[in-house]
């Protein structure tokens, strides 16, 4: 019998309780043992393909002219969100590492250019469905109109949201059809800055005809 062991107990219990102990302090050093550079929930949310995942900077290796700007875009916060490590690129384009030693092999990443519009849009609305739950309901989304359609990617060609131009020209690139209106004697003040399409119209969410705001923005 053990000394100090209570009589009639078996020494077996106290064995037991110091294999349990050593066993969960092995496991919590275990979890304290990540890399000093792994940011929490960057690469371990990615899943079983993580190797495929290079990072934001060997991509602009190929594409100076996209990365030099990229710091002004949005879409930097992803990266700005985990000390600049998070998968900025790669969020969007899927994992570039067999895009990168494949010979730049485009069908080997996510290319909008080169996808169809519900491609682009289910791709978009990964991360904007909850401001835009019923974009799939609408007369764009309907109308086989992408969200880069209107929207660029990586550079603005105007400030706010990432429009290509400027409201009303953005709109009159498929609805010419209405531009003669703003001409008549009586008329919206659209074209002289004073409204824009969008104040009555909602290209994204409206069910309503003509997507016609339901209330005011």
């Amino acid at each position: 019998m053990l000394a100090g062991a209570a009589p009639g107990k078996s020494p077996g219990l106290r064995a037991c309780f110091t294999i349990l102990l050593s066993a969960a302090l092995l496991s919590s050093a275990s979890m304290s043992a990540q890399p000093s550079g792994s940011e929490p929930g960057v690469h371990a949310a990615i899943g079983p393909a993580h190797d495929d995942f290079m990072g934001a900077s060997p991509c602009a290796t190929c594409h100076e002219n996209v990365a030099k700007d990229f710091a002004n875009n949005p879409h930097s916060r992803l990266a700005l969100m985990h000390s600049g490590k998070s998968l900025t690129c790669e969020s969007c384009h899927g994992p570039g590492k067999s895009h990168a030693v494949g010979g730049d092999d485009i069908a080997r990443i996510f290319d909008p250019a080169k996808s169809t519009a519900k491609e682009v849009d289910d791709k978009c609305l990964g991360c904007h469905a909850g401001k835009h739950a019923n974009f799939d309901r609408s007369a764009h989304r309907k109308g086989d109109v992408s969200c880069i359609s209107c929207h660029s990617i990586h550079a603005a060609g105007v400030p706010g949201h990432l429009l290509k131009m400027a409201d009303p020209q953005l709109c009159f690139q498929c609805h010419g059809d209405v531009k003669p209106q703003f001409s008549l004697p009586f008329h919206h003040k659209v074209e002289e800055g004073l409204m824009e399409c969008t104040d009555c119209h909602d290209p994204h969410d409206t069910l309503g005809e003509n997507a016609v705001r339901s209330s005011a923005r």
